[in-house]
């Protein structure tokens, strides 16, 4: 859920993000880019079998690039 929420934040402009909800995407990227890490860490992405998991490291690996 995080990796989905991550995606969503890096997508979003930071003029629209400030405009539409009143945050400042500089600084709150970041905070949920750590929680989806600490997430994806609990969750043993690195020897994990569980497809769910491996397609939020994938997410969180794609929005790593662009942002």
């Amino acid at each position: 859920m995080f990796a989905a929420m991550f995606a969503a934040l890096v997508a979003i402009p930071a003029g629209v993000m400030m405009q539409q909800y009143g945050m400042d995407k500089a600084t709150f990227v970041p905070r949920i880019q750590s929680t989806t890490e600490m997430l994806l860490s609990r969750a043993n992405v690195l020897r994990t079998t569980k497809l769910e998991t491996m397609q939020a490291f994938v997410i969180y690996l794609v929005c790593i690039a662009l942002y």
